[in-house]
């Protein structure tokens, strides 16, 4: 699921997903560009996600996923924190593409 630096440098188009329990948002980036711009949301839950996120895929044809796993701000897990990585594997499962995950604190969440 992860690559050197090397590889991840020739990554240029990436799907982004904000991983909820109930929603997940959408975003899809371009290194090239320097930008990224959301591009909806799931309103779906477990399994039904899939076919959702499918189609976002297939439009962007991302050469990878970036998944948003939320921490506290001290840096420990935060309950959601399992679920997102197991979605990540899920998906590097489901579709083949490289699975990359971004940190970020829970704003106002405090262990």
């Amino acid at each position: 699921m992860t690559q050197g630096c090397s590889q991840l440098e020739a990554l240029q188009t990436f799907l982004a997903i904000d991983v909820g329990l109930k929603r997940s948002g959408l975003a899809v980036g371009n290194r090239l560009l320097r930008s990224a711009q959301p591009i909806g949301t799931v309103h779906a839950q477990g399994n039904a996600r899939f076919p959702l996120i499918e189609p976002h895929i297939k439009e962007w044809l991302p050469d990878a996923i970036v998944i948003g796993v939320p921490y506290h701000r001290d840096g420990s897990a935060h309950e959601n924190t399992v679920h997102a990585k197991k979605f990540g594997r899920q998906l590097h499962g489901r579709f083949g593409l490289p699975v990359r995950t971004s940190c970020r604190p829970q704003v106002g969440v405090c262990a």
